[in-house]
């Protein structure tokens, strides 16, 4: 064992490693996540000014989301963080599958399935917030709250611009 190093393992400085990895790693990626988004939006929509909106409705959700939490008492942690990629993929399907659903006769159809997608992923982490452990709770917290305010973000911004799909040149 000679020349080996121990390193105290107590869970508080386990938790700090982490944290400090996290936060480092938060400024970036997010970023590189959102750009990525934005491809894959522009490859499917083809069009500037439809990605725009379908993006911007996502941007206004997560802001909204975020500025919730600031009002509210709930913060981003080590717990709650991992919900954040799953709001952010149903908030923007939500906007996709509206921008896409435009015309009059899917419309109806599409916004019942967005709605009904994200109503049971609310339900979902209801329960979380049902439980003791304070970090499951906020999992359930920031999960109910960040998916209700990206999803009405993309209906209230979305939803009246139905019916005006194929009019639009490619």
């Amino acid at each position: 064992l000679t020349g080996t190093t121990v390193q105290a393992a107590d869970s508080r400085l386990v938790f700090a490693d982490l944290m400090v990895l996290v936060e480092r790693d938060a400024r970036r990626i997010p970023i590189y996540a959102l750009l990525v988004i934005l491809v894959f939006i522009a490859v499917d929509l083809r069009r500037p000014l439809a990605t725009l909106a379908c993006f911007v409705s996502l941007g206004l959700g997560v802001g909204l989301a975020v500025a919730v939490m600031g009002l509210w008492p709930l913060h981003l942690n080590f717990f709650n963080l991992v919900v954040m990629p799953a709001v952010v993929g149903l908030g923007i399907d939500a906007s996709i599958h509206l921008w896409h659903g435009r015309e009059k006769a899917s419309l109806a159809a599409t916004s019942k399935a967005s709605l009904l997608a994200a109503l049971t992923t609310v339900a979902g982490f209801s329960g979380l917030l049902a439980a003791n452990h304070a970090g499951l709770r906020s999992i359930g917290e920031v999960g109910v709250m960040a998916i209700v305010c990206c999803v009405g973000v993309a209906f209230l911004a979305l939803f009246p611009l139905g019916g005006r799909g194929e009019s639009e040149p490619r």
